[in-house]
């Protein structure tokens, strides 16, 4: 019954828990009721002595209060549950020493709150508040003697109020080389960090005197446009928003590519990609002017980054498709790029790179065909190739000039295999060639390969043979260095006797079966 009157009282006690505090297990992350918990800075120890008295909690009233305010701590005591005397301390450390703030005999064996408030002294930094209870007296600001205390610490900081002035340039328009300059002065050194509200990137300037000058660059910003410049002043203790300025960035847009691809059905698709010159970055809503051959076909407005025209024409032939922009809004621009595409009206259309490469298969063809009509008559099947051949080469030609591309690629295939034939009809009158002048050597390489096979088999066996036979001479050391090995360790008393004869005849054993084997090897 009185157990459980005990765990009530101290649950009563520890309800009432302190509005906006912070306490000594939010700072320690692990309840500082724990026995095991060191929950004390050095070198001081936190862990509960004696398992009996101890410290269940901690609480303040601030985890962050300005210089020369007042902050209340309040320590849980639960008091040893024999019939004997604690005594408690609270202390406060301010940097450079410690102050007792209270010390007492502490209640009998249920647990209680102690509070205290003390002043703050003048100076920013982290500050220390330390209950202890001991049944020992304590000398000074930790209790490390006796057989039964427990330590428990909380650090809070003591904060000046940040204030910064700060006055930027009227201007509210820039390029993107200006800066924006700003004159800043704050009672306390800080680092400046500036960010802007459509990006969510945070830029540092740099550490920076209590006065200074800035220029914030805006060569980081995307792409043109009306932004939010939010500063801010961040000191080791604190952070603060010290200005917000709208501002308009105008820049450079350049073209940075363009495609002009043609279609089965003669439709031209024409495609410019728009950037921010100086950071590369796409420009959306962008007017785009098209033209073919220097004349305006039509314009469009990109979206993604990329303006896109499709243009149908009638008339064959390779077309110069160009895209140009000038100023607009926020940026100003003098830009034009050009293409080329190819119309056949033909069903097969390809661009001006595509018939180029036509182009260039149909002269190594050429080539090839030239090369072969330099060799004297070889056979009435290579002369009757050759020409077929040739009556292919002037088709292909025909093909191209009337961009009858389906054509011109089949044409292209039977060419080839003609070539291919002929190659193969060269390879073999060579080959003829060279069996007439050489056929007698060549008989005589062929009967020689049987005995250099033989010769070549006897020289393998004996080679594997010496391997065996070194292969037992050094098994045959190894044994006897094996057996040298076991004398000397019997000698040193390192083996028993029992083990050295078992050792040696195995050894023996083994020497006597390598032995064997030479002798068979070496017969």
């Amino acid at each position: 019954m009185n157990k459980c009157i005990y765990y009530l009282l101290f649950g009563l006690l520890l309800i009432p828990t302190i509005f906006g505090a912070t306490t000594c297990s939010e700072y320690w992350g692990e309840e500082c009721s724990s026995r095991s918990l060191d929950d004390s800075f050095y070198p001081c120890n936190g862990i509960e002595h004696g398992h009996d008295e101890y410290i269940a909690e901690v609480y303040l009233s601030e985890d962050k209060i300005l210089p020369d305010q007042y902050q209340q701590i309040t320590c849980t005591f639960v008091p040893t549950k024999y019939w004997s005397v604690d005594k408690v301390y609270i202390y406060y450390f301010d940097g450079n020493n410690w102050t007792c703030l209270h010390e007492g005999i502490g209640e009998h064996k249920y647990a209680y709150n102690k509070s205290v408030s003390f002043k703050v002294d003048k100076t920013e930094g982290e500050k220390i508040a330390r209950c202890i209870i001991s049944r020992d007296p304590v000398a000074g600001e930790c209790a490390n003697k006796g057989t039964y205390y427990d330590n428990d610490d909380i650090k809070f900081m003591v904060i000046k109020p940040q204030e910064c002035n700060i006055s930027c340039s009227d201007k509210n328009v820039f390029e993107r080389n200006e800066k924006v300059d700003c004159a800043i002065s704050c009672n306390k050194k800080v680092n400046l960090v500036y960010t802007y509200n459509s990006i969510g990137k945070n830029y540092s300037v740099s550490n920076y005197n209590s006065n200074h000058n800035v220029e914030i660059p805006l060569n980081h910003l995307p792409i043109a446009g009306n932004y939010n410049l939010e500063i801010y002043a961040i000191s080791s203790f604190s952070e603060m928003k010290i200005a917000t300025k709208e501002i308009t960035l105008r820049s450079e847009a350049s073209i940075s590519s363009i495609s002009a691809e043609t279609s089965d059905n003669d439709q031209t698709k024409i495609t410019c990609k728009i950037i921010d010159k100086y950071t590369g970055e796409l420009i959306d809503n962008y007017p785009v002017s098209f033209l073919m051959d220097k004349i305006l076909i039509g314009s469009n407005q990109t979206k993604n980054g990329n303006a896109i025209y499709t243009h149908s024409s009638e008339k064959k032939g390779l077309y110069n498709f160009s895209c140009i922009i000038s100023d607009n809004g926020l940026y100003a621009a003098n830009d034009q790029k050009t293409s080329e595409a190819f119309i056949s009206r033909n069903k097969v259309n390809i661009t001006a790179m595509e018939l180029k490469a036509l182009e260039d298969k149909l002269n190594k063809l050429t080539e090839e065909l030239v090369k072969y009509k330099s060799y004297q008559q070889i056979s009435d099947e290579f002369t009757n190739t050759l020409n077929e051949a040739e009556i292919l080469a002037e088709e292909l030609n025909k093909n191209l000039n009337d961009e009858e591309i389906d054509r011109f690629k089949n044409t292209e295939q039977l060419i080839e295999k003609k070539l291919a034939h002929l190659n193969w009809l060269l390879q073999l009158n060579n080959l003829n060639i060279f069996f007439a002048k050489y056929s007698l050597i060549v008989i005589a390489i062929i009967l020689c390969i049987p005995f250099g096979l033989i010769i070549y088999k006897i020289n393998k066996k004996n080679e594997r043979h010496q391997k065996e036979i070194n292969y037992y001479r050094n098994r045959e050391r190894d044994a006897h260095k094996k057996m040298e090995q076991i004398e000397k360790d019997y000698f040193n008393r390192k083996i028993s006797e029992e083990s050295f004869n078992k050792l040696i005849l195995e050894n023996k054993d083994k020497l006597e079966k390598i032995k064997t084997m030479l002798n068979e090897l070496t017969s």
